[in-house]
């Protein structure tokens, strides 16, 4: 059995090294659709969704795809073409199952409401958790290269080259080349909280640019900053655990408790009914 399956192991190794450019090309064949479909959006829908003028309304969106980490990736034009797509194939789709018109569009509004708006609140929350997560460690190493002899920027590109890739370190990577390209040391990382969107590290960038006017040294704002980080990644944990253990007592009460009732009390209560309750007694 050993030997046969060595043999299928060994036999499926060679048919994907023999396949591996069907794969490749494949892929290549579905990026090129996505690219169709990309290009279907701009040529024909997005022209329309340009006419909307709206400031307020397309302000919110650039600050939602901002906060999800999709402002590179995809324009306000772009997410509200995607999101009239996905309106008008759900109304198709509720029409066909025999609702009204009235009924079908209520429908598909709620249904796409709630899947772009849950699909951005899940990317915005996971953001902020990976940010709550990486900021401690990337504070620590800022701090220690600073108090090394380092410069702010000289630090930057040194965790950015030899440090462990995560979103902090991707938006540092960013400063560093925004500073690169000329931008202000200020305006960049005022940036970079704004991308970020989170409180902890506006309130590190305000006092890191309120340090560097003042002339007060950095080393001990990154590490006073890398402890606090930390203390509330701690509560945040705490606070997880907490809510946790509560959410564990509704299936308790609902699903075990029951059962368990039902598998001391069941027998008792059949015996009851076929009168033989007393032979136990």
């Amino acid at each position: 059995v050993i030997l046969l399956v060595a043999l299928s192991a060994f036999a499926l190794t060679i048919w994907v090294k023999e396949h591996a450019d069907l794969f490749r090309f494949r892929e290549s064949l579905i990026n090129k659709e996505r690219r169709g479909v990309k290009n279907l959006l701009a040529a024909v829908i997005v022209p329309l969704i340009k006419k909307i003028h709206s400031p307020i309304l397309r302000s919110r969106i650039n600050q939602l795809l901002l906060k999800s980490g999709d402002r590179d990736r995809i324009s306000d034009n772009e997410w509200m073409a995607s999101l009239l797509i996905y309106f008008v194939f759900l109304l198709i789709l509720f029409l066909l199952f025999g609702y009204s018109l009235i009924s079908a569009a209520g429908l598909a509004i709620i249904a796409t409401t709630i899947y772009v708006g849950g699909n951005l609140y899940h990317k915005i929350t996971k953001r902020r958790s990976e940010v709550s997560q990486n900021l401690p460690l990337v504070l620590d190493m800022l701090s220690l290269s600073v108090e090394a002899g380092l410069g702010l920027f000289s630090a930057i590109k040194r965790i950015v080259t030899i440090g462990r890739e995560n979103i902090v370190t991707t938006e540092l990577g960013r400063i560093q080349n925004q500073i690169t390209l000329g931008m202000p040391q200020n305006q960049a990382f005022r940036e970079m909280g704004e991308r970020l969107a989170d409180p902890a590290v506006r309130a590190f960038v305000g006092t890191l640019i309120q340090s560097k006017k003042i002339g007060s040294p950095i080393a001990p704002v990154l590490k006073a900053y890398a402890e606090k980080a930390r203390f509330e990644r701690h509560q945040r944990a705490e606070r997880a655990g907490v809510i946790a253990a509560q959410k564990v007592l509704l299936p308790l009460v609902l699903l075990i408790m029951p059962s368990v009732f039902i598998i001391i009390f069941g027998p008792l209560f059949v015996m009851w009914q076929n009168g033989t309750f007393g032979t136990i007694l």
